[in-house]
């Protein structure tokens, strides 16, 4: 009987034939400074390995064959031990997830070169857009995102679930036909910016885009009296707009129990821009805020808030802070660090946390479980430095 080892021979990756091989460590630390929001824990693992052998990765893993060392390394045997057999792991997960193009030895030479001057976003390479497996296969990927964008408008705006799927599909595939091109940016200004996203965060947007569309086509937010509504059947015939909503509409509660109608829950939503989101944010970081303050004294959350700059608060340093709260500097090291433990170590604050960092990452659709995200580790430092809450 063969040993499951042997049965993995012969396995083979389906890459470009042209692909670079070797990228000197100069190169390899530029790209992965450049790419790093789009790289997988995967494809970092192999990046690491090929900077810390930069000098033999390509004989090691090669073993003297013509071929790709990578593509070569995978036609053997799984490693049965030791850093080449995390390597051969990484690179079957990421051949199983089609993300082979992550790791830029696999890269032409003009596509490696495309992300490093900036002239393309790294995700417009590594994904498959094109062809109809590999736009299914992100549908599949993605349809976590596509249903927590749906579920955030559910109850919000006069449109079923139907409405609000067919919608948000539409808004995917604009996103996937227009990632990456020119047609899709405003200025050169907005494209330099916009190829700093990954193609989940463009999605999202589309998706939201796509959304408020649908809404602004097919209903008005607040009640129109009978009487304007037959004028405008009378001028207009049947393109006129019936199915309207009340804003004084009940749709949900807030933290006490009272009720709150879609104008509470619904800012501006002509231009698309994320207020549904950036409300949800808000309300997450009032619920924070709320705990930490019931927990800890006045001047030790006055501490935390200024050090992190939360909360209204302008960041300071310790002896700035130290200043303004009346106590000496390393006592504000003290503080934060309680504070901060306590966050760690609290179920309802971290929950919170997770729900901020999903909402501000657009991250929910990488992981296949959601207790994946805290195994991977949620670091709040991240999660505080990019709130972008604008009260902040």
């Amino acid at each position: 009987m063969k040993k499951f080892t042997q049965l993995l021979e012969g396995r083979t990756l389906d890459v470009q034939d042209n692909g670079i091989n070797f990228i000197d460590v100069e190169d390899l630390k530029k790209y992965v400074e450049i790419a790093k929001n789009f790289l997988s824990q995967e494809a970092m693992t192999i990046i690491n390995y090929m900077i810390k052998n930069n000098k033999t990765y390509v004989e090691t893993l090669g073993k003297g064959s013509n071929d790709n060392c990578l593509v070569s390394f995978y036609s053997h045997p799984r490693p049965s031990s030791g850093e080449l057999k995390d390597l051969y792991a990484a690179l079957s997960k990421l051949e199983k997830n089609n993300r082979l193009l992550e790791i830029p030895t696999l890269q032409t030479k003009e596509q490696f070169n495309a992300i490093i001057s900036g002239k393309e976003a790294p995700d417009s390479i590594i994904l498959d857009l094109k062809s109809e497996e590999g736009r299914n296969a992100l549908v599949q990927k993605y349809m976590k995102l596509i249903y927590k964008i749906i579920h955030q408008w559910e109850g919000k705006v006069n449109l079923d679930d139907k409405q609000l799927k067919s919608a948000a599909l539409e808004g995917f595939v604009n996103a996937m036909n227009t990632y990456g091109k020119k047609s899709a940016y405003k200025d050169i200004e907005d494209e330099k910016a916009v190829k700093t996203y990954t193609f989940g965060q463009f999605a999202a947007y589309m998706i939201r885009f796509a959304i408020v569309a649908e809404v602004n086509n097919a209903s008005r937010l607040v009640r129109i009296p009978i009487s304007v509504l037959s004028k405008e059947k009378k001028e207009k015939g049947s393109i006129t707009k019936n199915n309207t909503i009340s804003g004084d509409k009940k749709v949900g509660k807030d933290d006490d129990g009272g009720k709150k109608s879609l104008f509470d829950f619904v800012g501006g939503t002509d231009d698309g821009e994320r207020t549904l989101d950036q409300q949800d944010l808000d309300k997450l970081w009032a619920d924070v805020y709320r705990i930490l303050e019931k927990e800890f004294d006045k001047k030790v959350i006055e501490a935390w808030y200024s050090f992190m700059g939360l909360n209204g608060r302008e960041k300071l340093k310790n002896k700035e802070i130290a200043e303004k709260i009346g106590c000496q500097p390393s006592l504000v090291t003290y503080y934060c660090n309680t504070v901060n433990n306590f966050i760690k170590n609290d179920k309802t604050v971290m929950a919170k946390m997770k729900e901020i960092y999903e909402l501000m990452k657009e991250c929910l659709h990488e992981y296949e479980h959601d207790d994946d995200l805290i195994e991977d580790g949620l670091n709040t430092n991240d999660i505080i430095k990019n709130n972008n809450s604008d009260d902040e």
